[in-house]
C-alpha cells in the first residue's frame, strides 16, 4: 500500500495510524525470458532500467526453465486454475516419484476425504502441490501446511489465491502470465506476489537462515500460458522500475471523497452506493436526501446485499410478488427454489447473469438437487460421486463445468466455452471435474441462493427446523455451534461422537468452543483422518 489515505472512509471521523518503510531490505533480481521467441534470459536492472544478457536457450519450455533454476522450496505462479492442474500434471510426468511415509500419509488423508483418484495425490507423490479456489478449503489449507512443513515438496503451483495472507518458505519464484483474473497485475499487487517468497522469518532463521535470501530470484516467463500478445519487458518496465511511484488503485468509490470524482457515472455509483448504505442502517452516511425502501421485502433485500436487480425500481413489484402468492412453512428444496423465483424474478428485470441461471428450469431441478445435499450434510466424496451419477444419467453428451473447466462455447456466446463433451472424458478426468464443480456449486449456493433464504426466513415462510438444515445441514444445536466457530461439517460430526466429549467445552447460549489439546492424540489413536485431525490442530492455535 502506498498511502493509508487510500482506505480511509471520508464519511467516517475516526483516521487511521500507519507506518512506512523507506528501505530497501531486499533487493530483488528479476530475469525475463520469451520462450516463443529468442529463448534468451536477461536479468532486469530496475536501478538502470537495462536488460542485461545471462544465457541463451535452445528448444526449451515453461517446465524446462523452471526446472533449471528451481531451488529447494518454489512458487509458479498462474493465472487460470485449469492451468495450474495443467502444469502440475506436465511437472509431476517430469520428475522421480517419493517413497516416504509422511507423503504417503498425506495421499492417503486426501484420497480418503476426496477421491483416490483426485489429480493431487499423483502430484503430491512426485514432490508437487498446487492451490487455487476450487479446491475445498480445508484441503487448501492442508496443503499450505504440507508445503510449509515437509521438506519433500520442491513446488506450490498457485494463483492470486496466494496473495490472501498466505505465509509459506518458498526461495524462487516463476511467473508463467503476468495476468490476474482478465487484467494485467498492478504495481503494488505485483510486489505483493513477490513479497511471498524469502520471508524474513526463513532469510533469519535460527537453523537454515541466509542472508542470500535478501536477493530473492523471480523469473518471468513468457510461454505456453501467456498471451502471444503480450509484451513481457514493457510489462517488466512499467510496473518493475525502482524509481516508479506505487499509487494505489482505488476502486471503492465509497473510499474517495466526493471532488476527486470527475466521471459522472463514478458519482453517480458512489450516490447510488451511499443511498443502499442509508438504506441497510439509516443515518450512518452525510446524505442529505435519500429514497427508503417503504416495504419490509425490499428492506430485507438490502439488508441482505441484493444486487442481483435494482431495488428501489423493482419495489412494488417484490411487493405485489409478495402479496399475489401463497407462501408458507417451506421444508423442501424445490418450494424454496420455487419461492425465490416466485419473490425475485416474476415482473424483475434481472442484471446478474449469476442469478439468472436459475430461470432456466433445468437449473432450478440441478439445485434443488444441491440444496437436498446441503441439507443432507452429504460428505464430500459423496458429493463427487452423486455429481457424477447426475451428469451420466442426464441423457446429454454436453455437460455444464463452467468457464473456468469448459471446452465448448455451446451457447454461441464469444468466450464462453461453459461445456464439455462426456464421451470425450475418461473416468478420472470427470472425477476430477466432479471435485472442482462441487466447491463452485457450494460457493453459488453461499454467494447467491442464501442470501433469499435469509430473506425468506425473516419474512417467516420457512418451517425452522428447514432454515437449520438448508443453513447449516444439521438442525443438531451442538454441530451448529461448531459451524459458526468455523469448524467443517465433517469433523462437526466427528466431535459430537461421546469419546471426544471429554475434550470439548461448548458453550450454546454463546457460542464458545473450547477444545483440549489432548484431543488430537485421541483422534490419533482412533485413526481419524489425517486432514480432519490438521484441521482440529488448525482451530486449537
Amino acid at each position: 500500500m502506498s498511502d493509508a489515505q487510500s482506505v480511509e472512509a471520508p464519511y467516517l471521523s475516526k483516521k487511521l495510524e500507519s507506518r512506512r518503510s523507506n528501505e530497501f531490505l531486499k533487493i530483488e533480481k528479476y530475469f525475463s525470458i520469451d520462450i516463443r521467441k529468442e529463448n534468451t534470459l536477461e536479468v532486469y536492472d530496475q536501478f538502470t532500467n537495462n536488460f542485461i544478457f545471462i544465457k541463451q536457450h535452445s528448444n526449451t519450455s515453461d517446465l524446462m526453465i523452471v526446472n533449471s533454476y528451481k531451488a529447494d522450496k518454489n512458487i509458479v505462479y498462474l493465472n487460470k486454475p485449469r492451468d495450474i492442474e495443467n502444469f502440475a500434471m506436465d511437472a509431476e510426468a517430469n520428475t522421480r516419484e517419493l517413497t516416504n511415509a509422511e507423503v504417503s500419509e498425506l495421499e492417503s488423508a486426501i484420497a480418503e476425504f476426496i477421491h483416490p483418484e483426485y489429480n493431487l495425490i499423483d502430484c503430491i507423490k512426485k514432490g508437487i502441490l498446487y492451490h487455487h479456489g476450487s479446491m475445498p478449503d480445508i484441503i487448501r489449507l492442508y496443503v499450505e501446511n504440507a508445503f510449509t512443513r515437509q521438506k519433500h515438496f520442491d513446488f506450490i503451483i498457485t494463483n492470486s489465491t496466494l496473495l490472501e495472507g498466505v505465509d509459506i518458505p518458498a526461495d524462487k519464484l516463476f511467473i508463467l502470465t503476468t495476468k490476474i483474473g482478465h487484467r494485467y497485475f498492478t504495481k503494488s499487487e505485483l510486489k505483493n506476489l513477490v513479497g511471498r517468497i524469502c520471508r524474513f522469518s526463513e532469510v533469519f532463521n535460527v537453523s537454515t537462515g541466509s542472508l542470500k535470501r535478501l536477493e530473492p530470484e523471480i523469473y518471468l516467463i513468457k510461454g505456453k500460458y501467456s498471451s502471444s500478445t503480450a509484451n513481457i519487458k514493457g510489462f517488466i518496465e512499467r510496473t518493475l522500475k525502482s524509481d516508479l511511484v506505487i499509487s494505489d488503485v482505488v476502486d471503492n468509490v465509497l473510499l474517495k471523497e466526493e471532488g476527486d470524482m470527475t466521471d459522472p457515472r463514478e458519482k453517480k455509483k458512489a450516490a447510488d452506493s451511499l443511498e443502499y448504505l442509508e438504506n441497510i442502517e439509516p443515518s450512518d452516511t452525510p446524505v442529505d436526501s435519500v429514497e427508503y425502501a417503504q416495504t419490509f421485502i425490499a428492506q430485507l433485500c438490502y439488508k441482505n446485499n441484493v444486487h442481483d436487480f435494482n431495488i428501489k425500481q423493482n419495489e412494488e413489484a417484490l411487493n405485489k410478488n409478495l402479496s399475489e402468492n401463497l407462501l408458507f412453512d417451506i421444508n423442501a428444496p424445490s418450494y424454496l427454489i420455487r419461492a425465490i423465483l416466485t419473490l425475485f424474478t416474476k415482473d424483475i428485470v434481472i442484471v446478474d447473469e449469476q442469478f439468472k441461471r436459475l430461470l432456466s428450469f433445468n437449473a432450478q431441478l440441478y439445485y434443488s438437487m444441491i440444496l437436498q445435499w446441503k441439507i443432507d450434510a452429504t460428505s464430500y466424496r459423496e458429493m463427487i460421486r452423486n455429481l457424477i451419477s447426475y451428469w451420466t444419467s442426464s441423457g446429454s453428451d454436453l455437460i455444464y463445468v463452467g468457464n473456468k473447466w469448459g471446452e465448448i462455447n455451446h451457447n454461441q456466446r464469444q468466450g464462453f466455452n461453459s461445456y464439455v463433451s462426456l464421451s470425450t472424458k475418461t473416468d478420472k478426468q470427470l472425477i476430477n471435474l466432479a471435485i472442482v464443480r462441487v466447491k463452485e456449486e457450494q460457493d453459488y449456493v453461499d454467494n447467491y441462493l442464501m442470501k433469499y433464504v435469509e430473506i425468506i426466513n425473516d419474512l417467516k415462510l420457512i418451517e425452522n427446523s428447514f432454515y437449520d438444515r438448508i443453513k447449516y445441514g444439521t438442525d443438531n444445536r451442538t454441530i451448529i455451534c461448531l459451524l459458526r466457530n468455523g469448524f467443517t461439517m465433517e469433523l462437526a460430526k466427528i466431535l459430537i461422537k461421546e469419546v471426544y466429549q471429554i475434550y470439548l467445552t461448548i458453550d450454546l447460549n454463546n457460542d464458545i468452543v473450547t477444545i483440549s489439546p489432548a484431543i488430537i492424540q485421541a483422534m490419533l489413536e482412533n485413526n481419524e483422518n489425517k486432514v480432519l485431525i490438521f484441521e482440529v490442530g488448525h482451530h486449537i492455535k
